[in-house]
């Protein structure tokens, strides 16, 4: 490998160790555009619809009402149906999650209903109870009781006010990017070990086994227990729970393989099916005297509105599980409202999502309710019965609230093992089996990694603590990324006839780029402030020791063993060892820093581009800095940079230090 090309390999390796570059930005407005936007004349009606923009904006349901339709009507009120038929049983199964009585789950599927109705933007998102916070809010309230003692249904309903504001403020800060922290494959992670840990939890309901809970247990030591407890099993319990389980898979198939030839087999109400047919072979066949366990008599009354009993104390105590569901929650909410906006051409915005998630739990909790968040099997329910507006979640709402206080005779009779097999359907469905398959195929060592680290921090170790671990190890990942400064390499690329003009471009995007002999340009992209500055500094000193270490190798005519790419990994205690031996202080280089593309710098940074000129100037070595804006300009100028470097090393293009070097 020639000189050239080594340069370039090692060049390229020190500045990116081995990250991917940032992309580009792309622009939004065009110079197309800019007459138009400059030959706009005011609006005299600009205040009434800066005001009509308001209220709009305040209630998404404004713009959607403008164009309903009584065919839209039907669409919606028919979905309303189909999903409050899903959603009566789910609330029920999910309340054993959360550890409340079933009442409290279905004053949860009515309240906060109204409320995203009126404020919420996505018009197919079914929100309500759902299996992944149910499973935090029953984590956090039995925390809560051991040490503390309180009443299960008043913690969860403070989790549901303290949820609420959480989200309020989170929106009002605008935070609404919160949904990319866990994402990807920790996500996918993440995720799949809730669904073992929901499908665990209800193994005991459906084979009438009873398992008392260990403080501080994980999923694996909690199905281990069950195992242990399987023999003790109740016959009649285990066939009907095993056999409710069926039913649903069978179904589940049936939608996947016949769906897209016969769309009414999807909107087939799989739960309703199973709960009518149980409930009415409970009835028949009275199960209560048969040892299988029903829900029984409950309290199907209407919670009178009071102000939950905060305290700031509990209010402590309670935060990092605030913390914890808010995110989880909101993030499931975003991935939904995101797949469906795509599809059905709305974009809401996180903030406007978050405002609108935290007022309904806010609200919802002056009724008892528990927290609830957006559902995916519920939403995609609510889109294939063909809901159009947020409206669909209000309908549902008033059903559910007639049905359930008008039928608690019905209702006491539905078995347990039939909800269990529902609330274990729900674990299953929150695996995403396609992209876990994707992962496997594409066979990314790195993603890989992270999936099966994620999967196991949420089953080895109790919940509340993976959860945690998945979101801190999510945090680093997005801070290293963030603090990664983004610099490239640049070469000289002549072109024309007689190549005797030129440009300096990427040698990474350009290789047939030749680097100048004694002369380094480096180019600076996005910004370069507090949390990425001491990066710049690091890699430039690299730099130097390894430009001495090469001209050193090379200007002795030896040919290195291996490629002088391998030869340099940051990091490398041998390598550095390496670049010690070989150091040469006599070697003089001139490195260039391109700043045309660098968006921004504070003070920070320019403290650091101080002690790298320091650096470079005791080493004897000329440093300049090239086409500065003037911002830029008057950092440089306040921080004595300017005089540092000197007049002549302050240059608007590389070509002017190229002539001036005789490059």
């Amino acid at each position: 490998m020639d000189y050239q090309s080594n340069r370039r390999s090692v060049y390229n390796n020190v500045l990116d160790d081995y990250e991917q570059s940032q992309p580009s930005n792309a622009y939004i407005t065009n110079t197309e555009t800019v007459p138009e936007l400059q030959n706009r004349q005011p609006d005299s009606n600009a205040f009434v619809r800066s005001k009509d923009n308001f209220l709009t904006d305040l209630f998404p349901i404004i713009s959607q009402l403008r164009t309903y339709t009584t065919p839209t009507f039907i669409a919606d009120i028919k979905s309303a149906a189909t999903v409050s038929f899903v959603l009566i049983p789910q609330a029920i199964a999910f309340s054993t999650l959360a550890g409340v009585d079933p009442v409290r789950a279905l004053v949860s599927a009515v309240f906060p209903l109204f409320v995203y109705a009126l404020l919420g933007a996505s018009r197919q998102l079914s929100v309500g109870p759902e299996a992944l916070s149910s499973v935090l809010v029953g984590v956090a309230v039995l925390e809560e009781m051991e040490s503390h003692e309180g009443d299960p249904n008043t913690i969860a309903t403070l989790l549901g006010a303290y949820v609420g504001i959480f989200a309020i403020v989170l929106s009002i800060i605008q935070a609404g990017f919160i949904d990319n922290i866990l994402s990807g494959y920790l996500l996918c992670g993440f995720v799949l070990g809730v669904a073992n840990l929901i499908i665990v939890e209800q193994i005991p309901g459906m084979f009438g086994i009873k398992i008392t809970h260990v403080e501080g247990s994980s999923t694996f030591r909690t199905f281990l227990h069950t195992i242990e407890e399987l023999p003790h099993a109740h016959l009649k319990t285990a066939l009907l729970g095993v056999g409710c389980l069926l039913f649903l898979l069978a179904f589940k198939f049936a939608k996947s393989k016949f769906g897209h030839h016969h769309p009414w087999v999807v909107q087939l109400p799989d739960i309703l099916i199973l709960v009518l047919l149980t409930t009415a072979m409970s009835f028949m066949f009275d199960f209560k005297k048969q040892g299988i366990a029903v829900i029984g008599e409950f309290n199907n009354k209407l919670v009178p509105p009071s102000i939950p009993p905060m305290s700031f104390e509990q209010f402590q105590r309670l935060l990092p599980n605030v913390v914890v569901i808010t995110i989880v929650g909101y993030i499931e909410s975003q991935s939904v409202t995101r797949a469906f906006g795509l599809k059905n051409g709305y974009f809401p915005s996180g903030d406007r999502e978050l405002f609108a998630l935290g007022a309904a739990n806010l609200f919802g909790s002056f009724f008892g309710t528990y927290v609830t968040f957006g559902s995916l099997p519920r939403s995609r329910i609510q889109a294939n019965s063909g809901g159009k507006t947020t409206l669909v979640g209000a309908m549902a709402a008033l059903i559910v609230l007639v049905l359930f206080t008008s039928l608690g005779a019905v209702l006491k009779l539905i078995p347990k093992a039939a909800l269990a097999a529902i609330v274990m359907m729900a674990g299953i469905n929150l695996i995403e089996f396609d992209e876990i398959g994707f992962l496997m195929g594409m066979r990314s060592t790195p993603e890989i990694c992270m999936f099966v680290f994620s999967w196991c921090m949420t089953v080895f170790v109790p919940v509340e603590t993976g959860v945690l671990i998945n979101l801190g190890l999510a945090c680093l990942l997005i801070l290293r990324k963030t603090t990664q400064v983004y610099v490239s390499l640049i070469g000289k690329l002549t072109y024309g006839e007689n190549k005797d003009q030129s440009i300096y471009v990427d040698v990474r995007e350009h290789p047939e780029a030749r680097l100048s002999d004694g002369l380094l340009a480096i180019s600076i992209r996005g910004a370069l402030e507090f949390y990425n500055a001491g990066r710049l500094r690091r890699r430039m000193e690299m730099l130097l020791e390894v430009e001495n270490k090469m001209v050193d190798i090379y200007q002795r005519n030896e040919s290195p063993s291996k490629p002088m790419a391998a030869m340099y990994l940051p990091g490398s205690k041998s390598n550095t060892a390496f670049v010690n031996a070989h150091h040469d202080s006599s070697k003089k280089l001139t490195v260039i820093l391109d700043f045309s593309r660098c968006d921004s710098i504070d003070t920070s940074a320019v403290f650091v581009l101080k002690k790298i000129v320091k650096t470079f100037q005791k080493e004897g070595n000329r440093i300049v800095f090239c086409a500065l804006k003037p911002d830029f300009k008057l950092l440089m100028s306040k921080s004595g940079i300017d005089e540092m470097l000197g007049q002549e090393n302050v240059v608007k293009s590389n070509d002017e230090v190229s002539s001036n070097n005789g490059h």
